[in-house]
């Protein structure tokens, strides 16, 4: 397991986003029941929940083998993959770009006939 440190630096940053969002949910819930947010300690009591969410996940998920295990074999295989050179990339989303361009206009025209269609059958004023 040589990927040591980017496993210790995914799980951290899925821990982290983990506890953000519970903090955030926490001080949802805490406005809704009409209690506020209480100061504890000096820092609101989502924030100690958001922060208790960080430490308990990222200890759960190194303590977790699996979790380790798979992480180490999606970083060797990432270092197998081919990545396209900065022309192929170019060149790729240039494509994507121009086609994209492309079948919006054909849209807007599509959608332009089928305005002056309808308006001229239903709205038509005798």
């Amino acid at each position: 397991m040589n990927n040591q440190r980017y496993i210790l630096l995914a799980l951290m940053m899925i821990a982290v986003v983990v506890g953000v969002t519970s903090s955030s949910i926490a001080g949802d819930v805490l406005a809704r029941v009409d209690s506020g947010d209480p100061i504890k300690l000096g820092l609101a009591a989502s924030s100690w929940v958001g922060i208790a969410t960080t430490i308990v996940l990222f200890a759960g998920l190194l303590r977790t083998p699996r979790v380790y295990i798979f992480a180490d074999e999606v970083i060797t295989e990432l270092r197998r993959v081919t990545w396209p050179t900065q022309e192929e990339t170019v060149r790729s989303s240039t494509v994507v770009v121009v086609f994209t361009v492309v079948l919006a206009a054909v849209l807007a025209v599509y959608d332009y006939i089928w305005v002056t269609i309808t308006r001229a059958v239903l709205f038509n004023e005798l």
